[in-house]
């Protein structure tokens, strides 16, 4: 019953990344998640991917939900997309959070074992066989965090689910769409709080993002996560999840209970419930 908030999963992953934040955000909030086209359980068409077409997709999920002034956290390429959806529908975002969100081509870094994956010809065949070895998708994703400890059995799961030609195509057409800052550009018109959080470890996306994205928008915050890598709300969740509500609730409250898990259902602050995040 609370204000909306949208989730958007990034690269090779579903809704499923979200879980821990979810639940601690449903305890102010009416939380929706969605898995991307070509990934988790969507469908896998052979085209149709990329920022643009995602955040198509988005504004018609935003739609059917009557959603307006929603707050949307999104993850990399899920980020990408809810600038852009910021960008064309102001009428839909209030709030915005990027997570590891790359504003320029040249500030991603795909891993040797990925970057295979990618490749034409032996690329489709590299990604099958990842399919079906669990270990092989384990080395895919073991760049995203710092710790190995940090990984879920559903990321290393989620990095199997899509398609080569959902996967690749996927990051070709976003590599092409933010090449030389045309999404950071276009994200000047934005007028919404924006909240850009990285951790400082992350392999995949240069942390440095954050103040490229903080230049392009004129009400900004950034937040680098100590000790964390390209997935803070699994490896920081505690901080992460504290920093994500203190940002939509502007209750700076939430920031002391960074170190702590809340059980599912309780909230500390539940005496002071705002209307609007």
């Amino acid at each position: 019953g609370g204000p909306p908030v949208v989730l958007v999963h990034g690269w090779l992953s579903s809704g499923r990344v979200w879980n821990r934040l979810a639940a601690r955000l449903a305890q102010r909030c009416t939380v929706y998640t969605l898995d991307l086209s070509g990934f988790g359980d969507s469908d896998k068409p052979i085209s149709g991917y990329g920022v643009r077409y995602g955040s198509r997709l988005l504004y018609a999920f935003c739609a059917h939900f009557g959603l307006t002034r929603a707050s949307v956290v999104g993850h990399d390429l899920g980020g990408a997309m809810a600038v852009k959806l910021a960008a064309d529908h102001p009428d839909i975002v209030g709030r915005l959070v990027l997570v590891a969100t790359p504003a320029d081509e040249e500030q991603m870094d795909l891993p040797t074992l990925l970057w295979l994956a990618t490749l034409p010809v032996v690329g489709p065949l590299f990604y099958t066989l990842g399919k079906y070895l669990r270990f092989l998708r384990k080395l895919w994703v073991r760049p995203f965090v710092s710790d190995t400890a940090s990984l879920t059995e559903e990321v290393v799961d989620d990095a199997g689910r899509s398609t080569p030609a959902a996967a690749t195509k996927t990051l070709q057409v976003m590599q092409r769409e933010i090449s030389r800052g045309r999404l950071a550009r276009q994200a000047r018109i934005i007028k919404v709080p924006v909240l850009a959080i990285a951790g400082e470890e992350d392999q995949i996306v240069d942390p440095q993002a954050t103040s490229d994205w903080a230049s392009a928008f004129p009400t900004s915050e950034v937040v680098l996560l100590q000790d964390a890598g390209h997935m803070p709300m699994l490896e920081k969740s505690g901080e992460f999840n504290a920093r994500i509500l203190a940002f939509l609730t502007g209750d700076p409250r939430y920031l002391e209970t960074a170190d702590d898990e809340m059980v599912e259902g309780e909230s500390p602050f539940d005496d002071d419930l705002p209307e609007e995040p």
